[in-house]
């Protein structure tokens, strides 16, 4: 007996709408749930989403509905073509099913009468010169009106209505903390319109700075709590003090890293002193994960293996997915959390049962390392405080 098997596609799609590297794992974990999804990996630096799949389980639509559903986006390029040696509508249907075929191609239009194409597009599986080839094949001819789009376009288009919403907030707020600063004392002397005091007017200025500049995040709320995860529009779990970082490579610079405590109004959590772990193993999941270090001095390059093995079997894990990019992702913090270092995966493509990173402790002390890898579309958080 014979059996055909149809071999798995891969696609990348262009994604918007994230905010931070909690949005490509949210991403990622939802494509990896999808029935015939192989691997989902999805870049935040780059914004995009790499994904093995099988054709005749899943297509690229249902891969973006499903990026939509979780709050986000994919971005489409665009392309009109000028068409030669059509002669009648029928010619026009047979160009827009044509094109309608080749897999990339979401939308084909076709206007007879102005013997012109556009199509929307994803450029990592189909290119300009495939279409033009794919008219030909069918008896016609398609001219590019233009290059193909250049792909941050709506990164641009994105900052460009950041901007835009910023100005008009600022203009709207302005009024409003111009009445707040009427009520200190020591500003008296500033003079007051009394129409920015009639609370009417002040409603007028504060309703479209909440609800349609600010529409935004209860949106990106509402579909983060419907998803039963957590993003940057997502409250904070507790008030208190908190430690931001942002980790980020400049465009021709070295690794940076920006760091701020900020305030937190509201009933504190309780706070847990730091312990040191005595044993390195951590159960999560049905998963027990053991870190190994290299060396614990300080200047010192050392090795991160964490060992991936089922709780039950002991048996090692070899199928990790890709998670924010690689193998794992892992953060080291001080005790103060005053030192944030820098880890890297010494193989991205592994797939386990051991993961390794590299860092390099500046100083001795207390550290917290936290790890995070993922397995069947599952992310296991694995936490660990050392010396």
């Amino acid at each position: 007996m014979a059996t055909a098997i149809a071999a798995n596609h891969q696609t990348t799609l262009q994604l918007t709408g994230m905010t931070c590297a909690a949005c490509a794992n949210k991403i990622e974990k939802g494509l990896g749930k999808l029935e015939g999804v192989a691997s989902a990996n999805v870049n935040f630096a780059l914004e995009k989403a790499s994904v093995t799949y099988d054709p005749a389980k899943v297509d690229v639509q249902r891969l973006e509905e499903t990026i939509k559903k979780l709050g986000y986006g994919t971005a489409k390029e665009v392309v009109d073509f000028k068409l030669e040696g059509m002669t009648c509508a029928a010619c026009a249907t047979k160009i827009e099913k044509g094109l309608g075929k080749l897999s990339g191609v979401t939308n084909a239009s076709v206007n007879f009468a102005m013997e012109t194409a556009r199509v929307e597009y994803n450029a990592a599986d189909v290119s300009i010169a495939d279409m033009q080839q794919r008219v030909e094949k069918l008896g016609y001819k398609a001219i590019a009106k233009h290059d193909e789009a250049n792909p941050s376009e709506h990164r641009e288009k994105a900052i460009s209505q950041q901007k835009r919403k910023l100005l008009i907030s600022a203009v709207l707020s302005l009024p409003l903390l111009w009445s707040m600063v009427g009520h200190f004392s020591f500003l008296s002397w500033i003079w007051m319109p009394d129409l920015f005091m009639n609370p009417w007017f002040q409603m007028t200025m504060a309703t479209p700075v909440q609800f349609y500049i600010g529409k935004q995040f209860y949106v990106g709320a509402f579909k983060a709590l419907r998803n039963k995860s957590a993003n940057m529009d997502t409250s904070f779990p507790a008030g208190g003090d908190y430690k931001v970082f942002a980790d980020f490579i400049p465009t021709g610079g070295a690794n940076t890293t920006l760091s701020e405590w900020v305030k937190v109004e509201g009933k504190e959590g309780k706070h847990a002193a730091i312990a040191v772990d005595t044993k390195l193993v951590k159960e999560v999941d049905g998963k027990e994960i053991e870190l190994i270090m290299s060396a614990a001095k300080p200047k010192e390059d050392v090795t991160l293996t964490f060992n991936i093995r089922d709780a039950k079997t002991k048996k090692g894990i070899d199928n990790l997915q890709p998670y924010l990019g690689a193998v794992g992702h892992v953060v080291i913090l001080s005790e103060d959390a005053n030192q944030y270092l820098h880890v890297h995966p010494i193989d991205e493509k592994a797939t386990g049962p051991d993961a390794k990173f590299a860092t390099s402790f500046p100083q001795s002390g207390t550290h917290k390392i936290w790890g995070q890898f993922q397995q069947a579309a599952k992310y296991s958080p694995c936490r660990s405080s050392s010396m």
